[in-house]
């Protein structure tokens, strides 16, 4: 598979850093390698308490820069959209630096408040210790953060006023294992009878705790010039997924039941519309296109667009890799016209 230079480039410079050639210092290195620089400027970036009946959480909230047409100001004159973004459990330092810039540049293009919720959930304050202790002992941390997830998303449209946010106008994204989230949260919404969301957003989504492979063997990128650091980075791309579903859904139940596995839901009816992004070496791309084919079947609008010659993570690489800031266009350009109405959109 031809890769892209700029990705290739990335590799080459993380593996000089990289401690012993080791695929967790090729993950950690060349993540934050290339995406060390701030995306656009926004109207502020604010940490907030979302102080749920079940514990207190702790989430960004990313404005969107004020004096853009149809986007409201600081003193909420005007209702926005918003998007809650559900990071994936990937490398600290990359989280921090690509994500920040990817919520900025959803913030500003799709004029919306970004919400991202803490991967580690609880917070402290008033009355934390007592809710944190009504969580079950044997909960999994997986199923801590979907319950998690979907009690933000019934907070901020019970705040949706002093948010200034349009609670018909909310759609929910995620990366990874956050994509795992965001879709657990939808169908439990749906489940439990709430208004649907407008929209999905995933990218590299993992829906089959069977499948986390793709069927894809080693020398996915032997051809390329960092090829042999590339599949050590997925490599452990695969095998840091393994160890997350091997600890979060331990005595869950049946890894292949639909409970665990959204992939294999006996309905997807009533999900709202999702753009689904991936890299041409991905171990998750079947499952971005197996997704968007299990929403068509179900009548959803939906649309998977494959960025060949990236590899996974790549959306977090920064201004050295044109394809990040390219994906993230992409999501925008989906997101925007779901976002400015609630009326049924139809992908082109």
């Amino acid at each position: 598979m031809p890769i892209d230079r700029q990705i290739e480039q990335v590799f080459v410079k993380a593996r000089t850093g990289a401690p012993h050639g080791s695929a967790e210092g090729l993950i950690d290195a060349a993540g934050p390698a290339a995406a060390c620089s701030v995306g656009p400027d926004v109207a502020a970036v604010i940490d907030h308490s979302i102080d749920t009946l079940r514990r207190a959480l702790r989430a960004r909230c990313y404005h969107p820069p004020v004096g853009i047409p149809g986007t409201a100001a600081m003193d909420g004159s005007s209702v926005r959209p918003a998007i809650l973004y559900l990071p994936g459990d990937g490398a600290p330092r990359q989280a921090a630096d690509g994500q920040d810039a990817l919520c900025r540049r959803l913030a500003k293009a799709c004029r919306a408040l970004v919400i991202v919720l803490d991967r580690q959930g609880s917070r402290g304050g008033p009355g934390a210790e007592a809710r944190v202790a009504t969580v079950p002992a044997n909960t999994s941390n997986a199923q801590e953060r979907l319950a998690d997830a979907l009690a933000t998303v019934r907070w901020l449209r019970a705040h949706a006023v002093d948010l200034a946010i349009d609670p018909q106008r909310l759609a929910i994204a995620g990366e990874g294992t956050g994509a795992y989230l965001a879709v657990r949260t939808l169908i439990d919404l749906r489940e439990a009878g709430d208004p649907p969301l407008a929209m999905h957003v995933l990218i590299s989504p993992v829906l089959d705790l069977v499948d986390l492979d793709g069927g894809e063997a080693p020398g996915w990128l032997a051809e390329s010039a960092a090829g042999e650091a590339i599949d050590r980075h997925l490599a452990a791309v695969v095998q840091q997924l393994r160890t997350w579903r091997d600890t979060a859904f331990a005595g869950a139940g049946p890894l292949d039941g639909p409970m665990l596995s959204p992939m294999r839901a006996t309905s997807l009816a009533g999900l709202p519309p999702a753009f689904v992004l991936s890299a041409g070496a991905d171990p998750l791309r079947g499952q971005a296109q197996r997704w968007v084919d299990r929403l068509h079947a179900a009548g959803i609008d939906s649309a998977h667009e494959c960025f060949e010659g990236m590899v996974h993570g790549f959306v977090f690489m920064g201004p050295e890799v044109a394809g990040a800031g390219h994906a993230v266009a992409r999501m925008a350009q989906h997101l925007r016209p779901v976002l400015r109405s609630v009326l049924r959109h139809r992908f082109t």
